[in-house]
């Protein structure tokens, strides 16, 4: 059994593991130090066990600077955006990121037909075709709902299987003529790909507040950021692979919304503005968006 799924479980089980307190407040983090959290430090056990899961699907086996990049990416961003998740809930972000990664990195015919067939394999409770697909689809019947109250995991689910089969038709429909009237078009298809909804719910874990309804209606606005902000900061890459169907959207309004809306609560202020830096933090410092070579 793959180590995060049973620590995760081991987690679930315990009596609340999870740095959010019964009545959604934090026992460890006061409202008032919600923001004096230490700075984003490398989670060494965290990069060993996903680098082991990655080597256990067989995808980089002449390739070990491979795994170390894919670790990399899918730590980095449990470390730096989720720094206030308990250590099963960035096990949980890190993994996924990391299957989710490699089927987007991965243009070959096996993976391109797995994720085609990802979502009725998924529905029907069958094997999944490539070993990562098999990771997330375990992760998503699974760990997902012990980890996540249920409103943001259906939220993970879907957005998960419109992401994966949005990468089936990004890679098989790459020629495709782009009508000049289909105004709607980047919008619609950057909201399957960019898993941003998931993104968002993972930063509310179980445990965290008894309702959602004190960020629900702010949660378009977190979807439109986080896409936005990784068009923007993945645009140099997209370039530099010759990637023409990228979409750059104007966002800043988002963000000030969001910052003002929040500013009223301490508590979601504090995760929000948490998320935000890192989220940011990640784009910059990760090798794979390239930006230390324009001097960011």
């Amino acid at each position: 059994m793959p180590a995060l799924l049973s620590n995760s479980r081991r987690a679930a089980s315990a009596p609340r593991a999870t740095p959010w307190g019964r009545q959604g407040r934090s026992p460890l983090l006061p409202q008032t130090q919600l923001l004096d959290t230490p700075p984003h430090t490398l989670d060494l056990a965290l990069r060993a066990e996903i680098e082991h899961e990655i080597i256990l699907w067989d995808a980089y086996p002449d390739n070990p600077a491979g795994v170390v990049r894919l670790a990399d990416v899918s730590c980095s961003i449990a470390e730096k955006a989720y720094l206030l998740l308990s250590p099963a809930h960035r096990r949980f972000v890190a993994l996924y990121t990391a299957c989710l990664t490699h089927i987007d990195d991965n243009g070959s015919s096996a993976a391109v037909s797995a994720a085609q067939h990802f979502s009725r394999r998924f529905a029907r409770g069958e094997r999944q075709m490539l070993p990562a697909l098999e990771t997330l689809a375990r992760l998503l019947r699974e760990d997902v709902y012990e980890l996540f109250p249920s409103v943001g995991a259906d939220a993970i689910v879907s957005n998960s299987i419109d992401a994966v089969t949005s990468m089936y038709l990004e890679y098989s429909t790459g020629r495709m003529a782009i009508t000049p009237g289909a105004t709607r078009w980047p919008d619609y298809f950057r909201a399957k790909t960019g898993i941003c909804a998931a993104y968002t719910y993972l930063m509310y874990p179980k445990g965290f507040r008894d309702s959602p309804e004190t960020y629900l209606q702010m949660v378009p606005y977190m979807d439109h950021w986080i896409g936005a902000v990784n068009d923007i900061l993945s645009f140099y890459k997209e370039e530099l692979a010759h990637e023409t169907n990228n979409y750059v959207s104007e966002t800043l309004t988002d963000g000030a919304l969001l910052d003002a809306t929040f500013a009223s609560d301490a508590e979601l202020d504090a995760v929000w503005q948490h998320f935000k830096q890192g989220y940011m933090e990640f784009h910059v410092e990760t090798k794979r968006y390239r930006l230390a070579e324009v001097g960011v």
